[in-house]
């Protein structure tokens, strides 16, 4: 079954992920609507290791359960991490790996965030790509 998607918001109400699509170029945009709109429509994209996959148990990982989104373009490397459950991918943490390949903190932050949904659902709303204004 595809995937549906929600947003981590923050304590202040703000969708940190459309913050971070809204911040990036335009042709980043573009290569993420499309690896969006390849896990919304085809079952197998979630197969597909170049766009989505489970992060590897590591010494002492702290991404145990995270799942990534993976974006590569022109030598561009970006990450959204998050976590799936029932077909529906909540995307945490978004990051550019060429600035920090590292993801300690990443994987950290995903974590609290993980954690502050579970405790309050209402911190990851269903989120759309493009939104309904764009």
């Amino acid at each position: 079954m595809p995937l549906t998607f929600r947003c981590y918001t923050d304590p202040n109400g703000r969708d940190v992920i459309r913050e971070w699509y809204d911040a990036c170029d335009e042709t980043i945009q573009g290569v993420f609507l499309g690896i969006i709109e390849n896990l919304q429509r085809k079952s197998r994209a979630v197969l597909n290791e170049n766009i989505f996959k489970a992060l590897e148990k590591r010494h002492a990982s702290k991404c145990i359960g995270f799942h990534e989104i993976l974006i590569d373009h022109d030598s561009h490397h970006y990450r959204i991490i998050g976590v799936l459950e029932a077909n529906v991918f909540t995307l945490l943490w978004p990051f550019y790996k060429n600035v920090s390949p590292r993801y300690t903190i990443p994987c950290a932050q995903s974590n609290k965030r993980q954690s502050e949904i579970s405790r309050d659902q209402t911190r990851a709303k269903e989120c759309t790509f493009p939104a309904d204004e764009d």
